[in-house]
């Protein structure tokens, strides 16, 4: 009886403790739930009124961290063991409310999330800034613009370089920050009117976005403010301008149904025109200035320095051949690109050594070994550099290079010499035949293609008329491809071909075969011809 009456008891006073307990947690006030790492806890003080406390970031529900997984770019965050939100248009939603309450730590949080790394792969990484510029456009916060500039040159580094440029100039206010072109965001301005207007040009981005950036308005604005000092970002942004103004963009199929954007693209284009004679006048002989200013600067200045001096065609001189003779210069690539237009004596000389050097391993003269040849192997990328460079160098010894190239095992290398090849009346005129016979029996298909593209630049009859009946076939595809074969190999023998195909009714290939003729053109007479 004892014992029952001891198991009463406890039972009895068990049941008092958690009526106690549950009544206890019910009248104790809310504990504020855990902060997710992407919505930092807020900071109102726990005096602010009812109202305030609603405005609190609450945790985000699960169901709201995978709801943009599907969008390009949207990674799930699992560092540090616990799920994230899912960066993407949470984030831009959390930047807009952030605005209305503090605007200066919204601009912070934005910085941050710019910063963020969310995946080792660039592609996903790039999708993600993509994303987030793209959401931030739509909320017109153009207070974020220069967040989104100072992140520029990382981002047009990677894969989508296009994408990001699209949506950043397609801000209202991005023809501001180029008032100011010397600032770093005029700079990064710069860089992403230029990448921009690449992307429309060899149709990477859609021509739509021509209109939504007013690029013609941004360029005109440029002009109105161009400054005298030599910048090669300025030079690189002025020659895609001036590409731009020698092509017509209103009439591209996008158009076609949208008078109104059409009627848009067409005012784009005249104020380009307008802002010709200003760009001409600017990039007139500033290929010596650029060269002058290329031993003063280091890494990406110097990069970009040697870029606009091969996209203006300009004569280096000795200033190519000086910077692969620094041990610490790393661009070599870029540098061998420059020595394709160089009239320098010892240009040719030094393409050359440099290619037989890697392709038998012999000593090099002492002045190359200056140089850099025979001090370690040659990488790939600066050998098919120096080949592609000796184009521009008529030479016995040059086409004797090509032709041991011609023969080797690696198909890019047999590219690269039968790309080299027919740019001047052969003067080995037999090797360099037989040395194309051979290579159009050649079992890889781009290597035939080239060496196709050789014989017809040196006007070898069967050559061109596989090119022409090529460009005659009913079915679009065919015809396409031989367009792009003309505009990348050079083969002005097919222009008035080309010129009777832009008046084609079918409006791609008349849009490919004008695009195909302003390359040429460009090709044999500069970007300024």
């Amino acid at each position: 009886m004892l014992t029952f009456a001891l198991l009463l008891l406890t039972l009895t006073l068990g049941a008092a403790c958690l009526v106690y307990r549950r009544r206890a947690r019910q009248s104790a006030p809310s504990v504020e739930p855990a902060q997710s790492e992407f919505f930092p806890a807020s900071t109102t003080s726990p005096t602010s009124t009812p109202s305030r406390r609603m405005e609190r970031v609450r945790q985000v529900p699960r169901a709201l961290e995978v709801a943009h997984a599907s969008r390009s770019g949207a990674l799930a965050l699992t560092a540090g063991g616990q799920a994230r939100v899912r960066p993407g248009h949470r984030c831009v939603e959390e930047v807009r409310r952030r605005c209305h309450v503090d605007f200066v730590g919204a601009m912070n949080f934005l910085e941050g999330q710019l910063n963020r790394r969310v995946s080792n792969d660039p592609l996903e990484q790039a999708r993600y800034w993509i994303d987030l510029a793209e959401g931030l456009r739509g909320l017109n916060l153009h207070e974020s613009l220069p967040a989104l500039l100072r992140r520029a040159d990382d981002a047009l580094d990677m894969p989508l370089a296009e994408g990001y440029a699209a949506e950043v100039s397609s801000f209202a206010a991005f023809a501001e920050h180029l008032h100011d072109p010397f600032t770093p965001e005029g700079q990064a301005a710069l860089r992403v009117l230029r990448v921009g207007m690449e992307g429309v040009r060899r149709g990477r981005i859609p021509a739509g976005v021509y209109a939504d950036a007013a690029y013609g308005d941004a360029v005109r604005r440029l002009s109105e403010n161009c400054p005298d000092a030599v910048n090669p970002r300025l030079v690189l942004a002025f020659v895609e301008a001036l590409r731009h103004a020698r092509r017509s963009f209103h009439n591209n199929t996008a158009f076609r149904d949208d008078p109104v954007r059409r009627q848009t693209v067409r005012w784009q284009h005249a104020f380009l025109r307008d802002a010709e004679p200003v760009l001409r006048e600017y990039l007139h002989d500033i290929g010596s200035e650029l060269t002058r200013l290329v031993e003063n600067t280091r890494g990406r200045a110097r990069r970009e320095i040697l870029y606009a001096l091969a996209e203006l065609q300009a004569d280096t001189d000795d200033v190519a051949l000086t910077l692969l003779g620094d041990p610490a210069f790393h661009d070599r690539p870029a540098a061998l690109r420059c020595l394709r237009w160089s009239r320098s004596p010892l240009a040719p000389a030094a393409l050359c050594g440099i290619a037989r050097h890697a392709l038998t391993g012999e000593r090099s003269a002492r002045w190359l070994r200056r140089l850099g040849v025979g001090k370690k192997p040659m990488p790939a990328e600066e050998v098919l550099a120096s080949v592609r460079a000796l184009r521009g160098h008529p030479s016995e010894e040059a086409e004797r290079v090509l032709i041991n190239y011609a023969r080797q095992s690696a198909p890019e290398w047999r590219r690269a010499a039968f790309g080299s090849l027919g740019w001047w009346e052969p003067m080995r005129r037999g090797e360099v035949l037989y040395a194309l016979r051979t290579g159009r029996q050649d079992p890889d298909a781009e290597v035939r293609r080239a060496a196709l593209a050789a014989a017809a630049r040196l006007g070898e009859c069967g050559a061109l008329q596989i090119i022409r009946e090529s460009l005659d076939r009913k079915t679009p595809a065919p015809v396409l491809d031989a367009i792009r074969l003309c505009a990348t190999e050079g083969l002005s023998w097919l222009w008035p071909e080309l010129d009777l195909l832009t008046e084609s009714d079918d409006p791609a290939i008349a849009e490919e075969a004008w695009e195909a003729i302003e390359r040429l053109r460009e090709e044999f007479l500069g970007p300024l011809g």
